[in-house]
């Protein structure tokens, strides 16, 4: 019965839940048959999502797709596929294998998923990726799927432990780092003691040639159809001297078209954590999350926004109130703008082409829609393309950085609020008052 009520697992964890606060507040006897459980996941799974799981099955099988998915999979159908590399139907089949893995862990390991990709494109030959190993693309969508699932579930004991534990590893790291602080006087001793792999200070050994080595690298990495990602970061780090000098007397086309690793969204966002020492992409989801709601009510409450708070009503109405959420999130980002009497022309546009040289979101689609298509662009460049509108908040913001781009005047404020309160960049700048009272009042 709950599996036809709630198709998805994370709907039924949610559901089984509030089951038992419900039964905390007012005990009563009650008493489940089989045909209650659900019919995509192992019997007991979902009752013992805060306890125990079944293990993890020694004979892997594919999940029951809906019909609507076999059928398209039965045909081989093109809809798997876009020029993107985006599609709805390749999302509907990584939502149903989480369901059916998160219902025997929050945190697959790499074998897991590697077993479940595997299945995958070995029963349906046409889904195999070009390169590498075939599955690669799967893998990375199935595991940035569950990073992103497990965010907004802080009450499951499995995630709480998890992050309970890792977060005093970090701790621990952190104060490592401080306390090791060299002076600032020997670069020699600074180099040595840095975690991030190469810094501004290890690149005075670079000269024409390694630089142009390092490019030749990156160009040929970023043409994979998944490129490596630390490799991308290490030649970032490597060409950071020359690459902020080429970028004052360069245009965003030469500058995109010699670093191509600046098109890549997690590239952005690890080389403004190495230069900030911070990371951005945490702590703007983190505070964003904070503050969303209170945005949406002062926005209603000033009857500002008004196109977004119905695209806002709109999406909810169409997913599960566990997505809600991140949909708030999502519709906060773009609400900030009227909440300081700004020009969200300066921050996004919908459904037309940005006449403004900074970087702005380019929303193809309903701000808040599944398969609309999000760019970040910047004079008239695409510079990348973004899964969702919080992401795109965390690349615009490293996309200013990098290339140490001043703040539009008509969005001034509301990026100065993203910086010092959602990124949490403190520095000795003196911030504008209006920006100071609105965080008094987010935050309070």
């Amino acid at each position: 019965m709950i599996a036809k009520i709630f198709p998805k697992m994370k709907d039924q964890v949610k559901f089984i839940r509030l089951q038992k606060q419900i039964k905390t507040e007012m005990p009563t006897k009650t008493t489940y048959t089989s045909h209650e459980t659900s019919s995509s996941c192992p019997v007991g799974a979902i009752s013992t999502h805060y306890v125990a799981r079944t293990g993890w099955p020694t004979n892997y099988q594919l999940p029951n797709f809906p019909m609507s998915i076999q059928k398209r999979l039965d045909e081989e159908s093109g809809d798997f596929f876009s020029s993107t590399g985006r599609s709805k139907w390749r999302s509907k089949i990584i939502q149903a294998l989480f369901d059916q893995m998160c219902a025997y862990t929050w945190y697959p390991t790499s074998d897991q998923y590697n077993k479940v990709c595997l299945s995958l494109v070995t029963k349906y030959q046409f889904l195999r990726d070009k390169t590498g190993r075939g599955y690669e693309s799967w893998h990375e969508m199935l595991k940035n799927k569950f990073k992103k699932e497990r965010l907004p579930l802080v009450e499951v004991n499995e995630i709480k432990e998890v992050r309970c534990r890792f977060s005093k590893v970090r701790n621990h790291k952190f104060s490592s780092r401080v306390q090791q602080i060299p002076s600032a006087e020997t670069e020699e001793n600074q180099d040595m003691n840095r975690k991030r792999p190469l810094s501004e200070g290890s690149e005075s050994g670079e000269d024409d040639y390694s630089i142009g080595v390092h490019l030749e690298k990156m160009k040929t990495e970023c043409l994979k159809k998944t490129p490596n990602i630390k490799l991308l970061v290490d030649y970032m780090a490597r060409t950071r001297n020359e690459r902020t000098d080429f970028i004052k007397h360069n245009p965003t086309k030469d500058t995109l078209t010699r670093y191509p690793a600046l098109k890549v969204p997690l590239v952005l966002a690890f080389e403004v954590q190495s230069i900030l020492d911070t990371d951005i992409e945490r702590n703007i989801l983190k505070n964003l999350g904070l503050v969303a709601q209170k945005v949406i009510n002062e926005c209603h409450r000033r009857q500002v926004g008004v196109d977004i708070c119905t695209e806002l009503d709109k999406a909810k109405q169409a997913y599960v109130d566990l997505a809600h959420r991140g949909l708030s999130m999502a519709a906060a980002a773009l609400l900030l703008p009227f909440l300081f009497k700004e020009s969200p022309r300066f921050l996004y546009v919908i459904n037309e082409v940005p006449n403004t040289p900074n970087p702005v979101l380019y929303i193809i689609g309903s701000p808040l829609g599944a398969d609309s298509i999000l760019e970040i662009m910047m004079e008239g460049e695409k510079v990348c393309e973004v899964d969702d509108v919080t992401i795109a908040l965390v690349v615009l913001m490293a996309v200013h950085f990098i290339f140490n781009i001043e703040y539009a005047p008509k969005i001034r404020n509301t990026l100065t609020f993203i910086e010092k309160y959602l990124m949490c960049h403190n520095d000795t700048t003196k911030m504008p008052p209006a920006v100071i009272k609105m965080a008094n009042f987010l935050f309070k």
